[in-house]
């Protein structure tokens, strides 16, 4: 019997039950059902009962069910009581047993978590009946931040409530638990089913230079690149681009472009890996033989980072940079009796970079295909494959960055304007549009990449969110779009985007004002806009530390971004693609976005960036860096910064760190390695910081939690890994260390195991030198502790 398939007519999404389908069209109609007596509605039952349960209307009339009013008009069902057992409480010594019971008016505490989904209405029941007026203080930001944990928080499989067989259980029964109007007991789960996120995205080795990864949606759209011959370099094609290069000087025509097979390795490796992350190249319309050289080259300079074959990497990287810089020195000899696309200040910048000492001078412009934004293009991709190699590669990062930065202001950095009349062909109509979102697209990816840099290496903004008067990119679906017709039919009825400051300027308004952006960004909308609000942290804490001794961050500027953070995780929420799987069919960009996040929280409550001297390399300066960090602010994100930092642990450790490590360079950009890195350090400093048992000392109920939960995910690790190679392989005592197996229990002890972890788990990327180092470094920093 062939299996039903449930498509949204909407955007074509795929589900395997109706009830899937029929909550994921709610999320294009905002059609909310389920409606509270006291005014306010939701789009699924769970979120009423909760809502019911925690704004005390439970503690009104115990017998009554929360009203609701389903969209299919039958009549509504009340839920079977819960067993409200207290919990225990048996005192409040780090390693003694857990209160697992949040205390929301603890005067330490003003951010709260949540227990896993599963468990949520049972601990919800318990709160009213114990104290149903503990809630006034501070709601709505425990309501905002369950909502949000809903989606990225920790795996059900790690409760430390119930000491339940959870294998047995299964991924699948927990999620049917948690999202099905009435979960389906008798069903056990199958291959084909779709569990929590962590069970949706365990990779298969890579084949045919493709990566297969299970998805929510149907392989159509994935396989659609491999079908055709977009990205397919024919003999022709290299030709062409041998014509291109022996135009250029004998320093730059004498490199010998790799084979057609190996371009096209490089280019589809490109499309799968960085580009993924960073989408502005339209991909479905992009061909080699119309693409300029310096750009074609680029892309397999990166390309060949993510097939592991750095040597061609590097070539392709040098000749690549060469021509970009050649291209600008011939615009300044042309611009002497003719007009130049660029500044004078960017020439400038062109003489001192340039190393051809060239008698002839440049009678034309290039013929072939070339405009000012492919040399931002190729700039782009050249600074991120630099930014994350060894150290010479990285001074040409920092430089090419500057260059970058000064195109993009010679091109501008504001909305194009329309053509004042468009035509009537769909066809020219949706390449017109192409080619604006495309600038768009490069020009905000840009900034990105460029924060990126302050984030990763500390160094001040130099291009500001200020200066960009753009729309955010469109949605998924119109960009992926691969025929005139299909983007005419997904744009109807649909709005532009807002202005990227009209809707930044929404999120730190200080109120919830989520709701007010509109339409939803996009995945790559939110990711732009969370970076804003990175900048904006960066900036605060550089104006709030004093040169004599740190400051901690005023407490209305930690307000202003608290709340900015707090309605950026809504619209995350609210953005259809959101989701935990990096290959989903809108791509990793969500994923990315929550890893940005544990950035944000952590960098509120620690000063750790003018600290880790990333941009040195050498593991023994970054330890040594580590040890000077201040102390942790206790304010009011400190518990959020740590709930994400135990959730960023549990990721490689549920899916398994070795191999994890040695496929992650197919679904995780080096973004991710840097917020672990962050979450590493402040997670590993505030168990390192807390008491031993023997102490007498306090710990909020929340922080008892987190505790228990990192002593769950420890034990999980030691349980599999493999200590006879435990040590780093960079070490000059490799082999010579004896690592106790037994899962360790005192909080320094656990500081010292969060470190090992994430040391092994970076030190086993194979791709990127600089994520080796953060594993190497971490690795050095364990070490000076423990002497």
């Amino acid at each position: 019997m062939p299996k039903v398939v449930h498509t949204c007519i909407h955007c074509s999404r795929t589900f395997k039950r109706a009830e899937h389908l029929t909550r994921h069209h709610r999320t294009h109609t905002r059609e909310k059902p389920y409606v509270c007596r006291c005014g306010d509605a939701f789009t699924r039952r769970d979120l009423l009962t909760r809502h019911w349960r925690l704004t005390q209307h439970a503690s009104i009339d115990h017998s009554t069910a929360p009203p609701e009013a389903p969209a299919s008009g039958g009549e509504p069902r009340q839920l079977p009581p819960l067993d409200t057992h207290p919990l225990p409480s048996t005192g409040m010594h780090p390693n003694g047993p857990v209160d697992l019971r949040l205390d929301l008016n603890h005067q330490d505490e003003h951010v709260y978590s949540t227990p896993p989904p599963v468990l949520q209405d049972i601990q919800a029941e318990t709160f009213v009946a114990n104290d149903p007026g503990q809630y006034e203080e501070g709601f709505e930001d425990f309501r905002d931040f369950v909502n949000f944990i809903d989606g990225v928080g920790l795996s059900a499989l790690w409760t430390p409530e119930y000491d339940l067989d959870w294998p047995s259980i299964g991924d699948y029964t927990l999620e049917s638990q948690r999202h099905s109007p009435e979960p389906d007991s008798t069903r056990s789960p199958g291959a084909e089913d779709i569990g929590t996120p962590f069970s949706t995205w365990l990779p298969s080795a890579p084949a045919n230079d493709q990566v297969h990864l299970r998805s929510h949606s149907s392989d159509g759209s994935r396989e659609r690149h491999s079908k055709t011959n977009t990205y397919l370099v024919t003999e022709e094609h290299r030709s062409q681009l041998l014509a291109h290069l022996s135009t250029l000087p004998s320093t730059i025509s004498k490199f010998k472009i790799p084979s057609r097979h190996a371009m096209s390795r490089y280019i589809t490796a490109f499309f799968g890996g960085f580009h993924s992350h960073f989408p502005f190249i339209h991909a479905p319309t992009f061909k080699p033989s119309t693409s300029p050289l310096e750009l074609t080259l680029a892309m397999a300079a990166a390309g060949a980072q993510y097939c592991f074959e750095r040597k061609s990497a590097e070539r392709l990287f040098r000749v690549s940079k060469g021509i970009v810089i050649e291209r600008l020195r011939q615009d300044s000899e042309w611009v002497r009796n003719k007009a130049s696309y660029f500044s004078a200040q960017t020439l400038a910048m062109v003489s001192s970079n340039s190393h051809h000492n060239l008698t002839s001078k440049p009678d034309r412009r290039p013929t072939e295909p070339w405009s000012p934004l492919d040399l931002a293009k190729t700039l782009l991709i050249l600074v991120g494959f630099a930014t994350w190699e060894r150290t010479h590669l990285l001074q040409d990062a920092f430089s090419l960055r500057n260059l970058l930065i000064q195109i993009l202001r010679d091109v501008g950095l504001r909305e194009e304007s329309k053509p004042s009349h468009e035509s009537n062909s769909p066809s020219v109509r949706w390449d017109h549009w192409m080619q604006r979102e495309s600038a768009r697209r490069t020009k905000l990816v840009a900034f990105c990449y460029i924060n990126v840099h302050s984030v990763a290496y500390n160094t001040y903004p130099l291009l500001w969110s200020s200066e960009l008067h753009l729309k955010l990119p469109c949605c998924t679906p119109i960009w992926q779009a691969t025929s005139a017709a299909q983007w005419t039919a997904q744009r109807e009825g649909k709005e532009d985007q807002m202005l990227f400051q009209e809707a930044l300027a929404r999120l730190l308004q200080g109120t919830a004002t989520a709701d007010l952006v509109r339409p939803i960004p996009s995945p790559i909308g939110n990711y732009i806009l969370l970076h804003a609000l990175l900048q904006r942290i960066h900036v605060i804490r550089e104006l709030s530390v004093p040169t004599i001794s740190p400051t901690p961050i005023s407490t209305a500027d930690l307000q202003i971004m608290a709340q900015a953070l707090r309605s950026w995780t809504s619209l995350w929420q609210q953005t259809p693609e959101s989701t935990l799987d990096p290959n989903n069919e809108g791509g990793p960009i969500p994923f990315t976005s929550s890893a940005l996040l544990v950035v944000a929280y952590v960098r509120l409550s620690l000063n750790i960036g003018p600290h880790r001297h990333l941009e040195s390399r050498e593991p023994s300066a970054i330890a040594a860096g580590l040890s000077r960090i201040p102390q942790i602010e206790r304010n009011d994100n400190m518990l959020s910064a740590l709930l994400y930092s135990t959730h960023a642990l549990s990721i490689p450790v549920r899916l398994g760190i070795d191999r994890i490590a040695r496929s992650q360079a197919f679904f995780w950009s080096v973004q991710h390695a840097i917020s672990s890195f962050d979450s590493a350090i402040f997670l590993a400093k505030w168990l390192l910081a807390l008491p031993d048992a023997s102490q007498d000392a306090v710990l909020s109920r929340s922080e008892q939690r987190i505790l228990h939960w990192v002593r769950c995910i420890i034990k999980e690790a030691y349980a599999v890994i493999d200590f006879g190679d435990w040590c780093c392989e960079d070490c000059d005592d490799f082999g010579e260390e004896h690592v106790d197996p037994t899962p360790p229990n005192e909080p320094h002890a656990l500081g010292l195991a969060v470190l090992s972890i994430w040391s092994r788990f970076f030190r086993g990327n194979t791709q990127w030198q600089f994520v080796v180092d953060l594993g190497t470094s971490l690795d050095k920093y364990r070490k000076e502790i423990t002497t």
